[in-house]
């Protein structure tokens, strides 16, 4: 007697592609801390929130772009901001676009150091429709002077997500 097995795994492009993304945009957060002279300890300390929000949003294809917003507490403009912009391709590439940490490393090098005293936070922009997750609320953006410059070379990419990398400073 012979018994004929056919195992099937069938791994989700969607959920696959988020997580990717998710840890790559969590690499990206942590490395423009640490090239702009800044604590990581926001992050570290946020980490799950962050990443469970953007999970999820990056899942349903809700996230328009994150933003990694620099200022003085209780100043409202922002000294620079780098914006994450997504793209959801409908028939996404298995191949893994890394962040180019290097580029970024030159990026930020070429930048004036920022003054003592400000702080970053992480900000989001979804699509209407998004999923609420806890500990997560409402804001709004700051504004900041100056021309968007993108990061030529410094987007990344798995499955059916695709990310950009963008910088606005004001001089200070």
């Amino acid at each position: 007697m012979s018994v004929l097995t056919i195992e099937s795994v069938e791994v989700n492009l969607i959920t696959t592609s988020a997580t990717a993304v998710t840890n790559m945009i969590f690499r990206v957060l942590l490395d423009i801390a640490r090239e702009r002279g800044l604590s990581s300890s926001y992050l570290a300390d946020l980490r799950e929130v962050i990443q469970k929000g953007l999970f999820t949003w990056l899942s349903e294809e809700a996230l328009k772009f994150l933003r990694f917003e620099v200022s003085f507490p209780n100043s409202n403009k922002a000294l620079e901001v780098f914006e994450l912009h997504f793209e959801y391709i409908a028939n996404g590439s298995r191949e893994l676009q890394k962040p180019n940490i290097q580029r970024l490393h030159e990026f930020c090098s070429q930048l004036a150091a920022l003054p003592q005293g400000v702080q970053y936070v992480i900000k989001v922009h979804n699509e209407s429709w998004a999923s609420q997750v806890e500990g997560w609320v409402p804001t709004t953006f700051k504004e900041v002077d100056g021309d968007s410059r993108d990061l030529e070379g410094g987007g990344f990419a798995y499955g059916s997500i695709a990310a950009s990398v963008s910088y606005r400073g004001s001089k200070w």
